[in-house]
């Protein structure tokens, strides 16, 4: 933990540095045992008018870690100041230059730092006297940000976004440090992202990697999808089918598609769990773990992940385990036998490597903890939710449960979190007071890991969200608004940082207090992240808002004072301007009396039959759909799903039709209901489909009915243009989705379905 925060920054001291110094031995401070430390010190001189005070000295035998240290300090010092600090290996000339130590020199080594208390991504900085200052941390990654951290506790270097326009370094002519000792550590141990350089361009590859690294992510449990590797269907399939799952009363065993290894064939990955009952499944999993630390000793850690979509046994032995229950998610819990499977394989390991820890995924099928079942210590469980949705307050209540009675269920808990970003929000989607109080509230609750599905943009359009999230999880207990009001008049300049700052914070404001009331957030019910593929959020927004945020931004550009200033402000404005075409895209077209309509594209009355409409539902899924013609709207006949046996997933009837972008259509059905669920939903969704039938990644359009009343008719309807901009370029076909959702009992008619070419009305 710290003992001092300073303020971060090193201040500027004019004509001379101001230096008091009494080289007695210091009070102890809490964990420290310092004898010879400086008890009163104001600064230490680094750099004074331009020439340098210090030299940054490294161990003869530098690792890695200690050197690359070294290199930064000097360059970033020198981007500063303009003096190049010497990096020199011990012993180190004296020559009356403060001694800057990075890592563990023979002199280091004298000093009672005891750093093997602290978290390996932890460090000291330290005063012995007037003439050495220390950089040490406690294990390699701790070396690392011991770099970075002296250079933005004192330099006031800012690694604000990714690439040399993100990157801070205010210039000065001195350098000179607060000899107060710091002592710091996370307290989230795993702290990653992923989806960082999905969209970089080739000659930006690597800067969101590297930028990701100077604001200290990192990981440490492996977690992920996983039990297809570790009982992998070539390998088992002939010799031990009992290995794999009873799904629909036939035993699955997973086929790769021809020419391909289940390695290669991400189909053969999912939709199916090993059978946790299955006799010598444990022993096979301990024998093949083993295998594997043996032949990775460097490895800390293995992953129990489930598999991805469901699949789980439905064999006589694990329904028995498992206890026909349902889950919060609204479907079949497994995961008594799961984890009880999970316990016996760790502690087997663990026999043979007792320091060993085992991720897995609180996810779908086994999102629940265990019922009267604890977790094995070397067990971490990564509890997979959108926590964005803790905006709603029954939501956040719901979530808050959960999170206590995993914290009953195991030592340590680990969060997956979906705060995806640009690459598939249009809007910037940031909340950064709800992320600092969901994270003190983790913590709180035992809470030590965290991961997210982040996923940015290339413009890098939430601005501060990452990097305030970062720190966070580095401490929660950090002021947020300090943080952003900091990024802010870093990156534009103090007088511009007011409209960056308000820009910033209509989105927050945004997503945190309009788009919960929308539709699109309300039909998504207990899912365990947002439908980011619909742009439906979109309804909380209006024109009066773009324009807004257009005007902020050019605000901020004309406002800012140097070049570098200017360049961030304009790297906003630019990357807002370059999605403009899509806000309009998506924002929902208002159907009125005055709409025209063009044409009929087409018309399913189905009253013969189904008109040409198949039907989807998930492989463990068994509702039934049905063409019933004894009931209708206007005249008999009607599409019908019947959800008995539907586990509360998705049910579609689906019918592809041809669009051309630019052109606005009306789609429209007419629903009517018996015995659902009290919050089901039924919806009339648009996706897209390229000219090869393969699925398209814009913004789907839909229409739904919450709770929809039962025994009447009612009206679906939803007006939309297809886009014109580069994500719209292969957009072929409209696929229209008749979805019934979260419910496992009652029935849904559709009838009269028209698809119409339109245009406005005055």
């Amino acid at each position: 933990m710290r003992i001092v925060n300073c303020v971060r920054g090193g201040a500027l001291l004019g004509g001379a540095v101001v230096l008091s110094l009494f080289a007695t031995s210091c009070a102890k401070g809490p964990g420290m045992n310092l004898p010879g430390m400086l008890r009163q010190v104001e600064r230490i001189p680094v750099v004074f008018q331009g020439t340098a005070q210090a030299r940054l000295v490294i161990p003869a035998d530098a690792s890695k870690q200690e050197q690359d240290g070294a290199a930064l300090l000097a360059e970033y010092i020198a981007k500063s100041t303009a003096a190049r600090l010497d990096v020199a290996k011990e012993p180190a000339p004296e020559d009356g230059l403060v001694a800057i130590h990075c890592g563990a020199t023979a002199y280091v080594k004298g000093l009672n730092l005891d750093v093997a208390k602290l978290d390996p991504n932890g460090y000291v900085i330290a005063f012995p006297d007037a003439h050495h200052v220390v950089l040490l941390g406690a294990g390699d990654t701790g070396q690392e940000y011991v770099a970075y951290e002296f250079l933005e506790r004192y330099v006031g270097v800012r690694w604000l976004f990714p690439g040399a326009v993100g990157e801070y370094v205010p210039a000065r002519p001195d350098l000179t440090i607060p000899a107060e000792s710091v002592r710091d550590e996370p307290r989230f141990q795993h702290r990653l992202f992923s989806g960082l350089g999905k969209e970089e361009k080739p000659e930006h590859k690597g800067e969101q990697g590297q930028w990701a690294k100077r604001n200290r992510m990192h990981d440490r449990v492996k977690f992920h999808h996983n039990l297809w590797q570790l009982i992998l269907p070539e390998q088992y399939g002939k010799t031990h089918p009992e290995f794999f799952p009873i799904l629909k009363g036939q035993r699955h065993v997973p086929q790769p598609a021809s020419g391909k290894t289940t390695a290669q064939d991400v189909n053969a990955q999912c939709h199916w769990q090993p059978c946790f009952t299955a006799p010598g499944l444990v022993d096979e999993a301990v024998r093949n773990i083993c295998d594997y630390f043996a032949k990775n000793p460097q490895a800390t850690s293995y992953s129990f992940g489930v598999n991805d979509s469901g699949g789980h046994c439905e064999c006589e032995a694990c329904t028995a385990v498992d206890g026909g229950r349902t889950n919060a998610l609204g479907i079949r819990d497994a995961s008594t036998g799961y984890y009880t499977w999970c316990n016996a394989v760790a502690r087997g390991v663990n026999a043979t490597y007792p320091d060993k820890r085992f991720g897995l995924l609180a996810y779908s099928g086994v999102y629940n903890p265990p019922p009267g079942l604890r977790l094995d210590e070397h067990i971490v469980p990564f509890n997979t939710y959108d926590r964005m949705k803790w905006a709603n307050a029954e939501i956040q209540r719901k979530g808050h449960a959960a999170t206590e009675e995993w914290e009953k269920a195991a030592p340590v808990l680990g969060w997956y979190d979906y705060i995806y970003g640009g690459q598939f929000y249009v809007a910037p989607r940031v909340y950064f007071h709800k992320m600092a109080e969901y994270l003190r509230y983790g913590y709180k609750h035992n809470v030590r890991h965290y991961y997210a599905e982040a996923y940015p943009s290339g413009d890098w359009h939430e601005g501060p969200k990452l990097y305030v999230l970062l720190k966070l999880l580095w401490d929660p207990n950090r002021d947020v608004d300090q943080l952003l009001q900091d990024w802010y008049a870093c990156a534009v300049g103090p007088a511009a940082a007011p409209y960056l700052a308000e820009y910033f914070q209509l989105w927050e404001e945004f997503w945190t207090q309009r788009s919960p009331q929308t539709a699109w957030f309300r039909r998504n019910g207990d899912q365990q992240y947002l439908d980011f593929g619909s742009p439906g959020y979109m309804e909380a927004l209006t024109r009066d808002d773009l324009r807004r945020c257009e005007e902020l931004l050019n605000r901020a550009v004309a406002a800012a004072t140097t070049d570098a200033e200017r360049a961030r402000a304009r790297y906003f404005l630019d990357g807002f301007v370059a999605r403009k075409s899509e806000f309009e895209d998506g924002m929902p077209l208002r159907d009125s009396a005055s709409t025209k309509v063009v044409a009929t594209v087409v018309a399913s009355a189905f009253d013969k039959d189904t008109d040409g409409w198949g039907n989807w539902q998930r492989d463990y899924a068994k509702a039934t759909f049905t063409f019933d013609a004894m009931t209708g709207h206007v005249a008999s006949g009607a599409l019908k799903v019947d959800a008995t046996g539907s586990q509360a997933s998705p049910l579609c009837f689906t019918r592809q039709i041809p669009v051309t972008q630019g052109k606005m259509y009306r789609a429209a059905v007419w629903i009517r209901n018996e015995n659902l669920a009290s919050d089901a939903t039924v919806s009339l969704t648009i996706k897209w489909k390229d000219e090869k039938g393969g699925w398209l990644g814009v913004g789907e359009r839909s229409a739904s009915a919450d709770a929809p009343k039962p025994g009447e008719w009612q009206k679906l309807s939803v007006c939309f243009k297809v886009g014109t901009g580069e994500r719209w370029s292969q957009v072929r076909y409209a696929m229209l989705l008749l979805t019934t959702d979260r419910t496992d009992q009652g029935s849904v008619w559709f009838d009269d379905f028209q698809f119409e070419e339109i245009e406005p009305g005055p």
